[in-house]
């Protein structure tokens, strides 16, 4: 009787203490609504390189991953605010260094990029083409592109969220918009489509307007996050651009962006990065590596 009242006392009390205890802290990781396959499905589907990448990350150093979907711009907002802990992969951005801390993740960034018209409109060979032909730049809620376009002089105007086929329907009603794509992806839904090119649509395509976009990738970690913790950095030089490697704090050690920072290290070093990379990109896996792991 004894035996048995003693093990409903630890059914009782005992076991739920054992859960809560394995159960693992949670990082949030934030990343937009549309995708960008094979980085990362579009929602509702999160799997591709920046989820088994993160996962691993940071369970290696004791936590659980949780990913929010939405548009980039409420993404930015959760960063902003500390809503959020992280971003899988950003260029550093001076302005967004204000609430981001930027974090080695191995991979690099190098796009071109292809603009869409309405098919009257002559060719487009660079940005100020744009501004020239009193062109209107539809960005996405939150892209830096309206960055860009203001560097420029360009008006732009900011939508919730941009595809090839949304651009295509703006278009056909002759606005003087224009559009612009990751040349590898106008190409992929023009295979999907059997299209040859866009001028049945009533829709020209620019294949010289851009320069192409090329950096380094890193985990954007929130500033505000109530699991961030910095500290002066004696290394950093006033008189050399801000940049990631020239920052005036870094973290501090012990803290968990730290940690999260050494654990992607030792996957850089091991080749854990390298093999993910081939994995999501086959026989192109070297191109979204960071140049000094392919040197």
């Amino acid at each position: 009787m004894l035996r048995t009242f003693a093990l409903i006392l630890f059914f009782v009390f005992l076991l739920p203490y054992t859960a809560v205890a394995e159960e693992r802290p949670v990082l949030t990781m934030v990343y937009k609504d549309i995708g960008k396959p094979p980085y990362m499905q579009v929602k509702p589907d999160n799997s591709g390189l920046y989820l088994e990448l993160m996962t691993r990350a940071v369970e290696k150093i004791g936590y659980e991953l949780r990913i929010i979907r939405g548009p980039k711009k409420r993404t930015h907002y959760m960063l902003k605010h500390g809503l959020a802990d992280l971003y899988p992969a950003a260029v550093f951005r001076v302005k967004r260094s204000e609430f981001l801390y930027y974090i080695p993740n191995g991979l690099y960034r190098h796009e071109s990029y292809y603009g869409l018209t309405g098919k009257n409109i002559p060719d487009l060979n660079s940005i100020s083409d744009i501004r020239n032909h009193k062109l209107v730049w539809i960005v996405e809620l939150g892209c830096s592109w309206g960055e860009e376009a203001d560097r420029y002089g360009v008006a732009y105007s900011e939508v919730k969220e941009i595809t090839v086929d949304r651009a295509l329907k703006m278009l056909i009603h002759k606005r003087p918009f224009f559009f612009r794509f990751i040349k590898e992806d106008l190409e992929k839904y023009m295979e999907a489509n059997n299209l040859k090119s866009f001028e049945g649509k009533g829709v020209k395509l620019h294949k010289f307007c851009c320069h192409s976009n090329k950096g380094t990738l890193y985990v954007g970690f929130s500033r505000k996050s109530p699991l961030y913790s910095e500290q002066v950095n004696t290394a950093y030089d006033p008189e050399k651009p801000l940049s990631a490697d020239n920052f005036p704090f870094e973290l501090v050690p012990g803290s968990v962006p730290y940690r999260l920072k050494i654990a992607l290290q030792e996957m850089i070093d091991s080749g854990e990065i390298a093999s993910l990379a081939e994995k999501y990109f086959g026989e192109k896996w070297q191109d979204v590596l960071s140049k000094e792991l392919v040197e």
